[in-house]
Order: C-alpha cells, then structure tokens, then sequence
C-alpha cells in the first residue's frame, strides 16, 4: 500500500494553500472562478489563497478576466503557458493527501472495517466511486468534515459511499456488482480490518 506521512506537492511548494489552489484549478482548466470561491473550497485563508493566484498570476500560469454576468475578477488556468502539460502532469499525478493523517481522521470518525481509495487519487478517469468505506457507528459530522479535507486536497468533488459492516457484507456475500467491482478495481486499501486483500 502507498504510505504517505506528508503531502508531497505541499512540501514542494511550500504549503497546503499553494497545493490545494494549483492543483484546483488544473482540474478545472475550462473555468474560471472568484478568489473567494476558490479560498471555500480548498478551504483556506482567503488572504493566503489571493497572494499565491496573485504570484501565478504574475508568472503566466494563471489568466484573470472579468465576470461577463457580474463584471467581477475571476481567475483560470492559461492553458497556453508554456510548461502547462507538463505541469498540469505533474501536480495531477502526485498523491495528493498524507495517508497516515487520513486514516488518524477516519478511525477518529467511527470504527472504520474498510477504507479504500481508487478513481481520481489513481488518475483511473471517470469512475463510479472515489472513497469507499464500510463503518460502524459512525460520526457523521467527522466524516462530512473528512469528505471535505479530501475535496480540498484532490481540487474536486470526490464520489464516496459510507456503508456499515451488515450491508456490506451481505452485499459482499451475494456477490453484488457494484460492491466486487469496487474491490476487482485498483485502488488502495487504507483500512482493511475485513482482510479482504488476502482473499
């Protein structure tokens, strides 16, 4: 399994905000949006976040122009910089969170059985499922609030299911499409106290 203590595009930028911000808007390269809409969602400081557009602004990574429907500044990738392949390659290929602090987080929001990640954190493309875990007496406002911290680090909306332990495993049991194929794809099983991988 990939173990990851820290978040690597952080290190090699410096910081969350600047990882969070970049990768974002390399993943939506046909959008443009407000500074303050970028902040929410990477969930950082705005100031922070508008210093960092600002700085990639100044070097051509980053185009602003005006709001068409409200004449307020957005911001989007320039795709026509001159390194944009190669760094959009880059920073999307990168795992981009820390494991060991995400498994810390999960345990913290229920006894997790199964915690598995596949999709978008393996550049697999457009898949059903991004985050599967199966839990029992879940926190459900801890695990929104990791949901969100993964959102913020990947730069878009991750598919997750939560399911506890009885479903699953009657769903396992017969042999249910969706859940075997969840496990038939490549993914990385952060928890597996089901010991599912040594089937």
């Amino acid at each position: 399994m990939i173990r990851t203590k820290e978040k690597i595009l952080d290190t090699v930028l410096g910081s969350e905000t600047k990882a969070r911000a970049l990768r974002f808007i390399l993943r939506h390269p046909s959008q443009a949006f407000k500074l303050g809409e970028i902040a929410r969602i990477i969930n950082q400081n705005y100031n922070t976040t508008a210093s960092f557009i600002d700085d990639l602004e100044r070097v051509g990574i980053v185009q602003k122009s005006s709001n068409k429907d409200s004449a307020s500044i957005v911001y989007g990738i320039n795709s026509n910089f001159r390194n944009y392949e190669e760094l959009r390659d880059f920073c999307l290929k990168i795992f981009p969170t820390s494991t060991d602090a995400l498994i810390k987080d999960l345990k913290e929001a229920g006894i997790i059985r199964l915690a598995i990640l596949q999709g978008v954190f393996l550049n697999q493309g457009a898949v059903n499922i991004d985050f599967f875990v199966v839990a029992d007496d879940i926190d459900n406002k801890k695990f929104e609030k990791v949901v969100k911290e993964l959102e913020a680090d990947v730069g878009q909306e991750i598919n997750y299911t939560l399911m506890n332990t009885s479903e699953f495993t009657y769903r396992y049991n017969i042999y249910d499409r969706f859940v075997r194929n969840i496990l038939k794809r490549k993914h990385i099983a952060l928890i597996d106290d089901l010991k599912l991988q040594a089937n």
